[in-house]
C-alpha cells in the first residue's frame, strides 16, 4: 500500500508539471501497484486481483481519457469534472446525511488536474 505521503507528493508534482510527464505516469502506476518496468518491457503489467493496463494506456497525464478510466476503475462511485483549462474536482460519493465532500486539482492541462485530484483522493482513501 503506497503511503498518504508519496500520493501528495505526485499530486503536487501533477500540479508543477507543464507538460505530460510519463515520469508522473510511472509514479502513479507504481503506487497502484503495478511494475513500471514490465511496462515498458513487455507492453503491460498486471496486479493482483487488478486488471492489465498497456503502455500505451498508461499516459494518464497526457490523456483525459485514460485518467478518467483510471478514475472510473480506482474510485468506484467518484464523479469526475474538468472546469476549466486547468482546474478538476473530484466529487465524493457521500451517504444523504453526508455532506459532499471533493478534491480539486490545479494544473497547466486537464489531464494533469484531473491527475493531481486522483491523486489527493489516493492520499485519503488509500
Amino acid at each position: 500500500m503506497t503511503d498518504r505521503d508519496t500520493w501528495l507528493a505526485l499530486a503536487e508534482r501533477c500540479e508543477a508539471a507543464k507538460e505530460p510527464d510519463r515520469k508522473i505516469d510511472a509514479g502513479i502506476m507504481t503506487a497502484l501497484g503495478f511494475d513500471w518496468v514490465g511496462v515498458i518491457d513487455h507492453g503491460a503489467a498486471g496486479r493482483k486481483g487488478g486488471t492489465i493496463i498497456s503502455k500505451q494506456k498508461a499516459r494518464f497525464t497526457d490523456s483525459t481519457d485514460a485518467i478518467l478510466a483510471l478514475i472510473k476503475q480506482e474510485l468506484l462511485g467518484f464523479k469526475a469534472t474538468v472546469c476549466s483549462a486547468g482546474w478538476a474536482i473530484l466529487l465524493r460519493p457521500r451517504l444523504p446525511d453526508e455532506e459532499s465532500n471533493f478534491e480539486c486539482g490545479e494544473a497547466a492541462t486537464p489531464a494533469l488536474a484531473l491527475c493531481a485530484a486522483f491523486c489527493r483522493v489516493k492520499a485519503e482513501v488509500g
